[in-house]
């Protein structure tokens, strides 16, 4: 049970990080929000493996609060269903700032820089924290493309010294909707670490509410080999 649920960490560390550029991807984007404004992502990611099946809730609150800055608060829920027992807890909460430095919509290449913290609050009884804070920072780049845009993301977590990278596209479809797809990992000094490829669809219902659904394909023997989620973004 313990290793699963190791391994269910490591996923949601991943496939969960806060300020996502489209649902479901994982790979950020260089706009902010708006001073003042809020946005809400709503997340459920799902997947069996050794006889468990596995759920991470996550709720990503993100506040624009300068007008090139914001701050984003990711709350992750575990639970874990085995023959046996079920057992389920809070995973680490994340924090961190997102300063954009150069536009999209200015040049034609947006940068954007983060920094935030991993914090060390979760059930760490049942394995759904890691024990230790973990600060974290990542470049973010965003490129307009005549059919969406194309964004990647190198980063580094100090205390577990993992290099995290992402390369995501958005491609645009009839009737307000995106295909989205993103290759997106971290190695440990080891060069060792989950790799995902990630294929998903979004699609705006109104000026306020956007629905998604993906699939996760991890390309490595860490973290499971396959998982789904689906999820809305609501602005406020």
């Amino acid at each position: 049970m313990k290793k699963i649920i190791t391994a269910t960490l490591v996923a949601g560390l991943i496939l969960t990080a806060p300020a996502l550029a489209c649902r479901p991807l994982v790979t950020d984007d260089c706009p902010v929000i708006e001073r003042g404004s809020f946005q809400w992502e709503f997340g459920v990611l799902n997947y069996s493996e050794n006889s468990l099946d596995t759920r991470n809730i996550t709720n990503v609150v993100t506040f624009g609060w300068l007008p090139r800055t914001n701050l984003v608060a990711e709350f992750p829920y575990f639970t874990v269903r085995g023959s046996a027992q079920t057992i389920s807890g809070m995973g680490d909460i994340i924090l961190k700032a997102k300063h954009n430095l150069i536009s999209p919509e200015d040049q034609p290449v947006g940068f954007s820089i983060s920094l935030g913290n991993n914090f060390n609050n979760g059930d760490i009884g049942n394995g759904f924290g890691d024990g230790k804070d973990n600060l974290f920072a990542h470049a973010i780049l965003t490129k307009p493309l005549p059919f969406g845009a194309a964004h990647a993301n190198l980063g580094y977590t100090f205390t577990d010294a993992l290099a995290n990278f992402g390369a995501a596209l958005e491609a645009n479809l009839p009737s307000d909707a995106k295909f989205l797809s993103e290759i997106a990992g971290e190695r440990d000094q080891t060069g060792a670490g989950p790799v995902n490829l990630v294929l998903g669809l979004n699609k705006v219902l109104n000026s306020q509410i956007i629905m998604d659904g993906g699939l996760h394909f991890g390309l490595t023997d860490s973290g499971p080999k396959q998982m789904y989620t689906v999820g809305l973004t609501a602005s406020i």
